[in-house]
């Protein structure tokens, strides 16, 4: 059974490539890792995932909340945040498959653009709330 947090950052990623996205960032999608030298904008990435679990059972429910981050180089702020718009609609709407977890819910919280001081770099971010349990194995 391979663990939750690595199939739910996968999970969101794949879900992210649908036609309206991939306009925007690319197909393949382009995703960058926290650290890359010279990404190629505009780009997603996961910056953080944080873990709790839910119940004092190991193998129960757990929390995850997302920190998904959109960079973009554009002078205009409107586009920005009908990008970051999209990415969390089609999240909204997804249903990704977990291999050996249940998604019991997964929900952007949070969404917001902002300006870097350069003027036209954005940051796009986009918190996301998930809850998932083991799959259970049939009897």
């Amino acid at each position: 059974m391979t663990d939750a947090f690595s199939a739910l950052d996968a999970s969101v990623l794949a879900s992210l490539n649908t036609p309206e996205i991939t306009a925007d960032f690319g197909a393949p999608l382009r995703e960058q890792a926290l650290g890359t030298r010279q990404p190629a904008f505009p780009f997603i990435r996961i910056a953080r995932h944080e873990t709790r679990k839910q119940d004092t059972d190991n193998d129960g429910l757990t929390e995850h909340r997302l920190s998904l981050e959109i960079w973009t180089r554009d002078t205009d702020r409107a586009r920005a945040q009908a990008q970051a718009t999209r990415v969390a609609d089609t999240l909204r709407d997804a249903q990704p498959d977990l291999e050996g977890h249940q998604l019991i819910l997964m929900h952007p919280t949070f969404v917001d653009v902002f300006a870097r001081p350069d003027g036209i770099t954005f940051r796009a971010l986009i918190r996301i709330r998930a809850l998932t349990q083991p799959q259970l194995e049939d009897a």
